[in-house]
């Protein structure tokens, strides 16, 4: 048993830290993080206020810029029919605590009128290069984006809600359509409905529900689902609403707003990283609450963290093991000398040297074996335990287990038992059989 515990460590801290870069990723899709540079314009207060034209053709003309994409983003309600819920219990979680519990009172509002809810949500504009991202996404339909300009045809972001442990029944989580499945009854064909203030607003009453305000409401086609919206300010109602995206000219065109909240910005291969992103900041700067983020740089830094992270972890379990190791070679040892005087009566009654050798070898190589065998069942059914509950299949990994470091774990093990018996056998062989056997304890 104290032979296993190093190992199963081992292989706890090598697979808590499998999938590190698939983790990062998740993270990254979760940030809204995509291309190389994001510009994000705080317009939750003034609608009005966001980047220009004029600024988006500045970024398009900066050298080394490959593809720029852009995002208006309001944040609007949805009249929904409680029968369309198909999983009140994800709305019940969210008003209970949290970033949604606690600034927006839910995400529901009951509609006593219509016998329904209104759903805080977002009505977003999307220029084509970035309704290109979202055919990776896609649950059902299709983009048409030529029929997006000139139509009321929209791309409705249906949250997959999924429950990641079992021990958590109370507890729900966002994934893709791939896991989880969707919270509204809504399909491609279908009609929905968008309601937004008119004139200006008081954003924290409007965000809590407690306001009296006239509407502007809009109506479009369903023509595709999507499990991620690709784009977000990560405010209001987060990834948990269900956004309607249009695209950029009809948004404009409904509702007479001519900027944009978010851009992101991808750069050619060999192009100036850190001269682009100057000229992004200067742009940036002439629009209040614009922030400029380098991802670029960003996720260099995470790379450097996680590598000092994997040297540090793998160093204290090298530290554990070692000193495990001494405490095994120890007991082991004192096992054996214990046992002096009954190997001292088996030498005398006539046990040669080398059955004496291959007696004590044997008993080495049990401790290994027995020991490895502990480190095989336990450890994958710890694999087994970490696998569920860090959600490893919810970011694409698949579980595996890694049969070389379970085959380096055995022969350590086999090694340290060996070890562990070669150095005591020694000395009991040199000790006179006589002065063995009157060996006392």
């Amino acid at each position: 048993f104290s032979m296993s515990i190093g190992g199963i460590m081992i292989i706890k801290t090598n697979y808590n830290l499998t999938g590190s870069k698939e983790r990062n990723e998740n993270n990254y899709k979760k940030l809204y993080w995509q291309g190389d540079f994001m510009l994000s314009v705080n317009g939750s207060i003034d609608e009005e206020n966001g980047l220009k034209d004029e600024d988006i053709k500045d970024i398009k003309n900066i050298n080394g810029i490959d593809k720029v994409q852009t995002a208006k983003i309001l944040n609007s309600r949805m009249p929904i029919k409680k029968d369309d819920i198909l999983n009140m219990k994800f709305y019940e979680s969210q008003s209970k605590g949290g970033y949604v519990g606690k600034v927006l009172n839910g995400l529901l509002i009951e509609d006593k009128e219509n016998n329904g809810y209104l759903l805080k949500q977002k009505l977003k504009g999307y220029n084509d290069e970035m309704l290109d991202e979202l055919n990776n996404h896609i649950v059902s339909g299709e983009i048409n984006k030529e029929k997006m300009k000139k139509e009321n045809l929209a791309v409705v972001y249906i949250p997959h809600a999924y429950e990641p442990y079992k021990d958590y029944k109370d507890y729900y989580d966002v994934g893709d359509s791939t896991y989880g499945k969707p919270i509204v009854d809504i399909k491609v064909g279908d009609t929905v409905k968008v309601k937004y203030p008119k004139g200006k607003i008081d954003t924290q009453k409007y965000w809590q529900g407690k306001d009296n305000y006239e509407y502007d409401e809009y109506e479009f086609k369903v023509g595709a689902i999507v499990d991620y919206p690709y784009a977000d300010d990560s405010m209001y109602s987060g990834e948990n609403g269900v956004d309607v995206i249009i695209s950029d000219n009809q948004f404009k065109n409904i509702t007479n707003l001519d900027n944009y909240d978010l851009v992101y910005a991808t750069i050619k291969d060999g192009a100036d990283h850190e001269s682009i992103n100057k000229q992004l900041g200067k742009i940036g700067s002439k629009v209040p609450g614009t922030t400029t983020i380098d991802m670029i740089k960003d996720k260099e830094d995470d790379a450097k963290m996680n590598e000092k992270f994997l040297i540090y972890n793998y160093g204290i379990v090298a530290v554990l093991f070692v000193i495990s190791m001494f405490n095994i070679i120890n007991n082991v040892s004192y096992n054996l000398t214990s046992r002096t005087s009954e190997f001292g009566m088996l030498r005398a009654v006539g046990i040669s040297d080398k059955d004496f050798k291959n007696m004590i070898v044997y008993e080495g190589i049990l401790y290994g074996l027995f020991s490895s065998a502990i480190v095989i069942v336990l450890g994958i059914l710890l694999q087994i335990r970490m696998y569920k509950r860090l959600g490893f299949e919810i970011i694409g990994i698949e579980f595996a287990i890694d049969y070389k470091l379970y085959l380096l774990i055995i022969a350590v093990n086999i090694v340290i038992g060996l070890l562990a018996t070669y150095l005591p056998a020694r000395k009991i062989k040199e000790t006179n059989i006589v002065d063995a056997i009157n060996i006392i304890e």
